[in-house]
């Protein structure tokens, strides 16, 4: 009886943080934040996948980055992950990051898929969907871009050409290569 709780209560949590998983896809919220974010979720300490505490304001920098909020169990975020392997490529010579945030998943569970996909580009662990919660993020997959000033210009859901817009125009440099 209590295994048959614990999947349905993952279950429930699972299709409430990705209407795309469910086969419906929710709504997008391109250009503007679905919430006001909190003031401090630049503060927000996560851990990286060598388990250091990494606040996401010292992850990001001061440059633009797309942050991506996914999930191993996620099909539309896992399928999304090899994009976000050429966009981060493309993006690093231009100034511009693309950070992974798995959001409530294990550092183990994070570092077996990362290193069974040969993912390289930066990832962290919300286990306790602490930065979630400072952004009112509570769908996945989801897609913020911030620029260099570290504000929120764009949240979406699955990275499309409309995110990549945004980081592009965060960037504001003509001499780079766009996918």
């Amino acid at each position: 009886m209590r295994s048959g709780f614990a999947f349905l209560a993952s279950l429930t949590i699972a299709l409430a943080l990705c209407p795309g998983c469910a086969g419906g896809g929710g709504r997008s919220t391109a250009g503007t934040p679905a919430v006001t974010p909190a003031s401090n979720f630049r503060d927000v300490v996560l851990s990286d996948l060598d388990g250091h505490p990494t606040r996401l304001a010292d992850a990001v920098g001061h440059q633009p980055a797309l942050i991506s909020f996914w999930a191993p169990w996620c099909d539309p975020c896992v399928r999304e992950q090899p994009a976000l392997q050429r966009l981060s490529r493309q993006v690093s010579a231009c100034g511009a990051t693309v950070v992974g945030v798995a959001v409530g998943e294990t550092r183990a569970t994070i570092n077996r898929f990362v290193r069974a996909r040969r993912l390289d580009f930066p990832q962290l662990a919300d286990q306790d969907f602490h930065l979630s919660d400072a952004l009112g993020q509570r769908r996945i997959p989801a897609t913020l871009v911030l620029d260099a000033n570290q504000n929120v210009v764009f949240t979406g859901e699955s990275l499309d050409a409309r995110a990549i817009a945004a980081l592009k125009k965060a960037v504001a440099r003509d001499d780079c290569a766009w996918p």
